[in-house]
């Protein structure tokens, strides 16, 4: 029997179609069983998830999902599940096999989009300032740069400080994401930064098949070490994420809902819970235009920048481009914010004036 893990696509045509009949006989008879043993106590959760895990390979909702054949899966979930089945288990199960159904299961509902908002030609510059004692200091500036090149698209961030600020807190960072351009899913991320004493070097390659990541992390790109990361469904890289929530669509949850992913980060794997906060008008950002806004808060990584319980504020264009256009976050000691300056190559027409 052919491997369920193996890609339909690989095939020659004769055995697609064999390899599609077994999953419509294989659909009969679960369904027949189900049918048939609908009221037994002890088979019923066990039929259950192998209806699930077919769908799931019929659906192709993950391919990293492994897909029960009814001899070998029957078997082994009956081994399992010997238990009284409730009423409440019956229907937990079966929203269970309707989600996967629907082709939104709760762990993989967010990992894929389609790209609507990035422009291949977008280039942003923010201007940073940095609060003390009630005053807002202009500290810096970070420029985000996006190219298509083939089936990929490069973004570059570069962040630094003015010189007449770097005496204070000196910042050069650099930031480098490759993305699949078909599913928004990073392919490599490169983080090179110094920011006052603290400096750190960050190179991933992202192989989501094998869903493991090999990491060179250190204090410098010298000092590196290489490390195979586990990777979990929905992974991002700092600056993938960014781009793969400016793809999502809000208009499908209501006022704090939250939007979970999670990111790769010196070496961890840290959730990350967006709260849509809803939409707000009249944002004025100086020298650009006054907004409709879509308001989110992520949480925040704590560590040498962020304190623990820190939320950040980000304000969205309420367009087809998504656009941040002000993000505001508490730090460590003081606060920041981040204002657009300029932009060009938007992938739509930047909507101001509302």
């Amino acid at each position: 029997m052919m491997s369920p893990l193996k890609k339909l696509k690989d095939f020659p045509e004769h055995k697609k179609q064999k390899y599609q009949a077994s999953h419509n006989h294989f659909a009969f008879v679960v369904f027949e069983k189900m049918r048939e043993t609908i009221h037994s106590k002890e088979n019923l959760c066990s039929k259950v998830l192998i209806l699930r895990h077919f769908i799931q390979c019929k659906k192709k909702i993950s391919f990293r999902r492994q897909c029960f054949y009814l001899p070998t899966g029957f078997i082994h979930m009956s081994r399992i599940f010997k238990s009284v089945v409730t009423p409440c288990s019956i229907a937990v199960l079966f929203w269970w096999v309707l989600s996967a159904w629907a082709n939104r299961p709760a762990e993989v509902m967010y990992c894929k989009v389609e790209n609507t908002a990035i422009g291949f030609s977008e280039s942003l510059v923010y201007k940073a300032y940095y609060n003390w004692q009630f005053v807002w200091i202009p500290a810096g500036e970070a420029t985000f740069q996006v190219r298509k090149k083939g089936k990929e698209i490069h973004i570059k961030v570069t962040g630094r400080t003015y010189d007449a600020y770097d005496p204070f807190f000196k910042v050069r960072d650099y930031f480098y994401s490759v993305i699949d351009a078909e599913t928004m899913y990073p392919k490599s991320f490169v983080r090179q930064v110094q920011e006052g004493k603290y400096t750190k070097f960050d190179s991933l390659v992202f192989d989501h098949e094998k869903s493991l990541a090999i990491s060179f992390n250190g204090k410098t790109k010298k000092s590196a070490l290489r490390k195979i990361i586990p990777l979990k469904d929905c992974t991002h890289d700092l600056l993938s994420v960014l781009y793969y929530m400016r793809n999502m669509d809000v208009s499908r949850h209501t006022p704090g809902e939250f939007i979970p992913t999670q990111i790769l980060f010196d070496e961890k794997i840290y959730p990350i819970k967006v709260r849509y906060a809803g939409k707000e008008k009249g944002l004025d950002i100086d020298n650009i235009g006054t907004f409709s806004t879509v308001k989110v808060i992520p949480d925040l990584i704590t560590g040498n920048v962020f304190k623990d319980g820190n939320k950040m504020t980000v304000w969205v264009s309420d367009d087809g481009n998504k656009l941040p256009l002000l993000i505001e976050s508490p730090l460590s000691v003081g606060s920041a914010k981040a204002i657009l300056k300029k932009y060009e190559g938007l992938k739509h027409p930047l909507r101001a004036g509302l």
